[in-house]
């Protein structure tokens, strides 16, 4: 369900457009696999639901000179990978680990602020800087930590494979009183990301010619995040909802980018060379 007003007003001798509306979601998951136990296939189910309001805001204000502000606000969600949702568990006895997957997985929800500043200076041509935000209130996260194999809830059946067994002459590598170390999947408390970018599309219609079909696009953007990391407690008892969590930079996000494509456009050709750039850090 959703409702949505827009709007296109003068005021002050500015004009005004956007719209303003939200968003009503029902999420309901089914997550179904099949679980080797014993030697034979078993199916377990989960079924998870929840429901959003996701409000949001878009606002333009057209200035003199051909300079337009724009600002938006919103709350997104980002559900989880469908393999993330699976409800499996397996053992390696030879390493000693458990792979669970996490039925129960919250999404990925955030609020988001966008306000950006453009100056169309010519034709076809326009310079931009805005600011963004991004407040993430859950993050998905994939943990290891070491556990008791029987503090899982899992099955003993799991642990046989082949002809060991649990206890007896043969025992499996793992045994209920184990400590294994287990992967899954958490929800995490998340964090902000702040960023700045900037914008330049500049043909050069000013030069004689040929030239006067080259022209330049150029971006760059810098983004500073810490978020809330899950880290692995130094006790192999210690409940999933008791982990501890530690603050650091966003995994796999490049602090600083930037592009710089040249191109040529005549009414029979088209050309493009761009170079790219993202930081380590």
């Amino acid at each position: 369900s959703f409702g949505m007003l827009d709007f296109n007003q003068d005021l002050w001798g500015i004009g005004w457009r956007g719209n303003l509306g939200v968003r009503g979601v029902d999420t309901k998951s089914t997550a179904s696999t099949q679980i080797l136990v014993a030697g034979q296939l078993q199916w377990n189910t989960v079924v998870k639901k929840y429901r959003d309001w996701l409000p949001a805001l878009n606002l333009t204000a057209q200035l003199p000179r051909d300079v337009f502000l724009r600002f938006s606000a919103g709350k997104t969600l980002s559900r989880p990978e469908y393999g993330d949702l699976r409800p499996s568990a397996s053992v390696n006895n030879q390493f000693q680990t458990v792979t669970v997957g996490n039925a129960e997985l919250d999404p990925i929800r955030a609020r988001t602020y966008d306000l950006q500043a453009e100056w169309y200076y010519a034709k076809n041509a326009m310079v931009s800087v805005g600011f963004f935000r991004k407040e993430i209130d859950s993050f998905i996260q994939n943990v290891q930590q070491r556990e008791v194999y029987s503090a899982l809830g899992l099955p003993n059946e799991l642990i046989v494979v082949g002809d060991c067994t649990i206890g007896g002459a043969n025992p499996c590598n793992v045994q209920p009183d184990t400590t294994v170390v287990v992967n899954r999947k958490f929800n995490t408390p998340g964090g902000p990301l702040n960023g700045l970018e900037f914008n330049l599309q500049a043909p050069f219609t000013f030069l004689p010619g040929i030239w006067k079909n080259f022209g330049l696009l150029a971006n760059y953007t810098r983004v500073k995040s810490k978020i809330h990391y899950i880290v692995r407690p130094d006790n192999p008892a210690t409940a999933a909802n008791e982990l501890i969590s530690d603050v650091a930079d966003f995994v796999g996000l490049s602090p600083r980018a930037h592009n710089l494509p040249l191109f040529y456009d005549d009414p029979r050709f088209s050309a493009r060379i761009s170079a790219a750039h993202r930081s380590s850090h």
